[in-house]
């Protein structure tokens, strides 16, 4: 039997949650007390019963196990450090594109739509922070369908859609690195597809966000350079007449490559897919909404200065390209090489954020049920159960929702 104990501070952000779905009946002092029973039958199946109200039904049937059977989890993100990290993985490759698209669009609908999605994707990171506070044992998107609904094909469709995401951002993230590294130093695209998945799982090796966080910082520094770089470079050939200037307007010319520019806006600030595993790394929760505002504020005015400087310096120039930054000319020479190994160092430290999460959720998906499978063949699943519960709690409080697991009488 195990007592789960949300501490006062889980059970107060949920209670101001203003009608968030987790209903949490506490006692006077604020706190929740919920005992759970689980024990094994039938050869490996969980029952379990819960008094003192309605608790996550993510911690039902196997998920009690994969739990118990994860390492201790320890979170040292501090916000600051989350800050780089948010910049990194939303900047991106996308910050690259926003001239093209400011070209497409013109200045009202380009201007308009980056207000538009700074304000609607900041709306949606504090409401998943709400969501966090309600289910304070909830690490990613799949976990917080568990949680919600009791049928599992909620669930599953909210992995697929997550982790294609992730993986198809980290495939793309290996391809921009690619055609990188085969410009800089012309080979083919086969051997600078090798080139990026070697230098790729060798970064994937740093594993820890705080480790991350470090290389975040380097993965903000190194896409700033070489935009700001590329901008003083073609303003000297506008300047020049070596490359002319195209016109600007206040409205895009055709609807179809419109459209198209405002989705890869929206693609701009994609990265709320992975803020559940942020706010689980944080050393204090609380501190996520500052972060969030901090790097949304940032990553909107980069974003307008950058697109809005290379528009008026190239307008719909036909030599403007996405990436912007390969409109620099062969006579540049290595300031070119440099820009390009930059975009290169920026990719795989952002690449890194996304892989590091999906890597993460395969092995949190399989390594604990494989542990448990093979224990229960050795042992009965009920000795599994309480030797893991008994390391448990002779450890430190799990950071998540600061629960404390201790063994009843």
């Amino acid at each position: 039997r195990l007592r789960v104990r949300p501490a006062a501070v889980v059970a107060a952000a949920a209670a101001g949650s203003d009608g968030a779905e987790l209903e949490m009946n506490a006692e006077m002092n604020g706190e929740l007390e919920a005992e759970m029973e689980a024990e094994a039958q039938n050869g490996g199946e969980l029952e379990t019963k819960i008094s003192g109200g309605s608790v996550l039904s993510a911690l039902m049937e196997t998920e009690q196990l994969v739990q118990l059977a994860q390492p201790p989890h320890e979170a040292l993100l501090s916000s600051t450090q989350l800050v780089f990290v948010m910049l990194a993985e939303v900047l991106g490759v996308g910050v690259l594109s926003l001239p093209s698209a400011f070209a497409r669009l013109g200045w009202i609908p380009a201007l308009t739509l980056n207000t538009l999605f700074f304000v609607i994707t900041t709306f949606t990171g504090t409401l998943i922070f709400r969501a966090s506070n309600a289910f304070p044992l909830v690490r990613s998107f799949p976990a917080l369908f568990r949680a919600v609904h009791t049928h599992r094909v909620p669930a599953l469709y909210a992995a697929m859609c997550v982790y294609m995401l992730l993986f198809l951002d980290t495939s793309g993230d290996v391809l921009v690195q690619a055609g990188s590294w085969g410009a800089l130093l012309q080979i083919s695209p086969a051997a600078a597809l090798g080139v990026a998945f070697t230098l790729s799982l060798a970064v994937l090796q740093v594993r820890s966000f705080t480790n991350l966080a470090a290389l975040a910082v380097l993965g903000v520094v190194s896409i700033l350079t070489p935009v700001a770089i590329t901008i003083a470079l073609l303003a000297q050939d506008v300047g020049s007449g070596r490359l002319p200037r195209g016109e600007t307007a206040l409205f895009g010319a055709q609807l179809v490559p419109a459209l198209i520019a405002a989705l890869e806006m929206l693609y701009s600030y994609a990265g709320h897919v992975v803020f559940f595993e942020l706010i689980a790394e944080l050393r204090d929760r609380s501190s996520f909404p500052r972060a969030l505002w901090i790097s949304q504020l940032l990553i909107a005015a980069l974003y307008g200065v950058i697109g809005s400087t290379v528009y008026m310096l190239a307008g719909n120039a036909p030599w403007l390209s996405s990436p912007f930054t390969l409109a620099l000319g062969k006579h540049r020479g290595a300031a070119a090489a440099l820009v390009q190994l930059l975009v290169i160092i920026h990719v795989v430290s952002a690449m890194a954020v996304n892989a590091t999460i999906l890597t993460r959720a395969v092995q949190n998906a399989l390594e604990p049920r494989l542990k448990l499978l093979i224990l229960a063949r050795r042992h009965s699943l009920s000795a599994v159960l309480s030797a893991n519960a008994n390391a448990t709690a002779s450890s430190r409080s799990d950071n998540f929702g600061n629960i404390e697991l201790t063994p009843l009488p």
